[in-house]
């Protein structure tokens, strides 16, 4: 049976943050509410129905797979502990024990079929499942245990196992919700759902018996709640932001940069390491004090860049002249 390597074990919990921006566990403080702002409502919160950013960007807190990436996109544990390829088309998995999902609902072998069943063999499949390649399904070997398969070798099965969209989801709460699960997802992340008010807030509750725990053995996630705004309109979401009324926002529009640039000294730029915009809000930061602007790199797995107007707006060499006539000055109004 195949450990994962020990440093990924005892990884970060926060997928989707830089590692080197992230304070120590000594120097964080519990507690409070992290607001901030994304464009549109998701179109689901199931991830059979939703795989673009709207929707993966919540649910990504509240759903987990077996399998997902660090902050250097490597494969790293979650629901999985350990793995064995017990032949060409199968890899046996060992579970995480004593998990439960958000409804007090055990977390066993027989989600992980029931939730791979629902998304490949149901009418229609899940949208993800274009994705998985010739992945066939789950086998229940014991209530810890289960065998993922595949129609033929599959090399990438295990960052397909990682994808965002791969999170395991309570199949009792499926079952009792039916077509409403869809607004209310239960797994078994580090946070969970409470409320979406449709064009206003998505609101997220901590999870307080989510399994992982920081370096120093505290429990995760250190913030108690996750509100999730939405706001379309460019020059309203700049002014959310320096009144302090959201903690952060994941972009900005370039003619808008000047009014940000003013609060320079107050900004931190955070950039997801994960090839996708699929960050996990807070799990081992505390709200910010400060004026905040997250800018999640899609498919940019570059930890920080120390300017800010270099980072967001200044091509990597120098622009030509389609770039100098489509993006205006970060620096000046229009």
């Amino acid at each position: 049976m195949r450990a994962f390597p020990a440093r990924l074990l005892i990884g970060l919990a926060a997928l989707g943050l830089a590692a080197a921006l992230v304070p120590s566990a000594d120097a964080q403080k519990r507690g409070g509410t992290l607001t901030i702002v994304r464009p549109t409502d998701p179109v689901s919160l199931d991830p059979n129905l939703e795989t673009t950013a709207p929707g993966a960007w919540v649910y990504f807190n509240m759903l987990e797979g077996l399998l997902t990436l660090d902050d250097k996109v490597q494969v790293k544990p979650a629901l999985a502990t350990s793995y064995e390829v017990m032949s060409p088309t199968k890899v046996r998995f060992k579970l995480r024990p004593n998990v439960k999902f958000h409804d007090g609902t055990p977390f066993n072998a027989a989600a992980v079929k029931f939730t791979y069943d629902r998304a490949l063999k149901g009418t229609p499949p899940a949208r993800w499942a274009s994705l998985v390649g010739s992945m066939a399904g789950a086998e229940v070997v014991d209530d810890l245990t289960v065998d993922i398969v595949t129609k033929e070798p599959y090399g990438p099965i295990l960052r397909t196992l990682a994808m965002y969209c791969m999170g395991i989801v309570s199949p009792t709460a499926v079952q009792k919700l039916g077509a409403d699960f869809s607004r209310a997802p239960v797994g078994t992340g580090p946070f969970k759902f409470v409320e979406w008010k449709e064009g206003d807030y998505i609101a997220l509750d901590k999870n307080p018996s989510y399994w992982e725990t920081d370096a120093s053995g505290g429990k995760l996630p250190y913030l108690d709640k996750v509100l999730i705004k939405f706001i379309i309109e460019p020059s309203t979401l700049v002014a959310a932001l320096k009144t302090g009324e959201v903690d952060g926002i994941n972009s900005v529009a370039p003619q808008f940069g000047h009014r940000i640039q003013k609060h320079r000294k107050g900004i931190r730029r955070r950039v997801s390491p994960k090839s996708g915009e699929n960050p996990r809000f807070g799990t081992t930061f505390a709200p910010p004090a400060s004026l905040s602007v997250w800018a999640y790199a899609l498919f940019t797995p570059k930890r920080f860049c120390a300017s800010w107007s270099k980072a967001l707006w200044k091509p990597a060499r120098e622009p030509n002249s389609i770039t100098r006539n489509m993006m205006p000055s970060p620096t000046k109004p229009m």
